[in-house]
């Protein structure tokens, strides 16, 4: 029995250290508020700077999308627009003379492509007549009134 009680000295020895480590958690606890006190200032700046970046970033992605958006073309018409990869030779495919190269498609055909890609007119599909559609469809004489005779 004597082993498992403690005597009042003892006891009193014990709740002292434990009032000790109390005070010093609760020292530890109050210099830890006051740094982060002092860091404020701090801590102010840096949410500042991300707050900062955060919006730089969004203004450059809204100034992106509105580059795609100003280059991206639009559907001006029913039909879409035949996007036609850039033909290149390969070097084994050049021939020694420049002269004997032939060129791949029309400076009108370019240009007319160009147009549709900037907008400037509307896609179109080539429409190729058939003899016997044209000899199905009634052909009517009509004479404008500019060259009628009074």
């Amino acid at each position: 029995e004597r082993g498992t009680k403690l005597s009042q000295t003892e006891r009193n020895k014990i709740v002292r250290h434990q009032e000790r480590e109390k005070a010093l958690q609760e020292a530890k606890a109050l210099r830890k508020r006051e740094r982060q006190i002092n860091n404020l200032g701090e801590l102010s700046k840096d949410v500042d700077k991300t707050l900062r970046q955060r919006e730089e970033e969004a203004a450059l992605r809204e100034e992106q999308k509105e580059e795609v958006w100003r280059n991206k073309t639009k559907r001006l018409s029913k039909h879409k627009l035949k996007v036609s990869l850039d033909k290149v030779l390969l070097p084994e495919e050049i021939p020694q003379q420049l002269r004997v190269l032939k060129p791949s498609a029309s400076a009108v055909q370019d240009q007319f492509e160009q147009f549709q890609k900037r907008n400037l007119i509307e896609p179109r599909k080539k429409i190729n007549f058939k003899r016997s559609q044209l000899s199905k469809k009634k052909h009517r004489n009509v004479t404008e009134r500019a060259f009628i005779d009074f």
